[in-house]
């Protein structure tokens, strides 16, 4: 039995299974708020591996080489295999080998047999964690690189959409395309502020909504574009409860319907508030503060290219 979002990861973990002979090698890495310690890539003979795992550092003997940063070397392990929290029954295992991953997480490997690991087998182990530290870095710097190219891209895309011939409609709708793509979200509506800013008005919406969305005009009390237009900053909810939370966008039983995650964007120009980008998905959204900061950027040439269509 196997289990790895990583493929690459899969492949050095099942290797260190081959070079090792082990019953089971588990790598454990530290969730994004650095708390806990979660199974992300196993290899083992074992039907009883509970890959829904999740230890806070200094839980188990796992956990104490994550919180201590040293390498545990059990050669007769004589305990319930279950105390490890890796299996769901006692699989009987003898001995026990885990090391850190950096700061990143724990590598272990476990046996059925006594004194099976050597202080060589060992440092084997902890080359084979470096290498997966290694493979973590370049992971992250090719992520990091790749979403600095779709910020470029979705900052060209923009100005670019400044430079072609567009009705004002039309650039709404292209305008709404490019960030609700952007942003992996299932909707993108634009509200604008008159000059009477006691209320903002709905002037276009791109995307997946439950029932068309009217033209209208919104007290800035009201909604949480209403929040944006009043507190003047951005709102970032990445992760929404449908069944608990009683937000809406605009309006109580607006066409938004029970949205998972909500960002909602001021565009200015000269420090001056002209209107909301709202961005809502049906499913919870990993939105980085890059991310957050380009979709911001990028107000002041939208609303630019607004005024001037609507004085031309």
């Amino acid at each position: 039995m196997e289990y790895s979002p990583d493929p690459e990861l899969k492949d050095i973990v099942k290797l260190i299974g081959n070079v090792t002979e082990a019953f089971t090698v588990a790598l454990f890495l530290y969730n994004q708020a650095h708390d806990r310690i979660l199974l992300n890539c196993y290899h083992t003979l074992s039907l009883q591996i509970n890959p829904r795992i999740s230890l806070q550092p200094g839980d188990s003997v796992i956990g104490w080489v994550a919180k201590n940063g040293h390498p545990v070397n059990i050669a007769q392990f004589d305990r319930d295999t279950r105390n490890l929290k890796l299996y769901l029954k006692d699989e009987g295992i003898k001995s026990f080998l885990a090391v850190p991953v950096g700061d990143a997480g724990v590598l272990c490997v476990d046996s059925k047999r006594n004194y099976v690991f050597t202080e060589k087998n060992q440092k084997i182990l902890m080359d084979f964690a470096q290498v997966i530290v290694n493979h973590l870095r370049s992971r992250a710097i090719c992520c990091r690189e790749t979403a600095q190219g779709r910020t470029l891209d979705f900052i060209f895309g923009i100005n670019a959409l400044s430079r072609q011939n567009h009705g004002l409609q039309e650039y709404y709708q292209k305008v709404l395309n490019r960030y609700r793509q952007y942003a992996n979200a299932d909707s993108a509506i634009l509200a604008l502020l008159p000059r009477k800013a006691d209320r903002y008005l709905i002037v276009a919406s791109e995307g997946k909504l439950f029932a068309p969305l009217k033209k209208t005009s919104i007290p800035v009390d009201m909604g949480l574009t209403g929040w944006v237009i009043r507190e003047k900053k951005p709102l970032v909810r990445r992760e929404m409860k449908p069944r608990n939370h009683k937000s809406y966008v605009f309006y109580p039983e607006d066409p938004c319907g029970c949205f998972r995650s909500y960002i909602g964007l001021p565009l200015y120009f000269f420090h001056k508030l002209y209107g909301v980008m709202s961005l809502i998905g049906y499913q919870e959204n990993d939105w980085g503060d890059e991310q957050i900061q380009a979709m911001v950027s990028a107000g002041p040439t939208i609303i630019t290219s607004i005024l001037y269509l609507m004085n031309n």
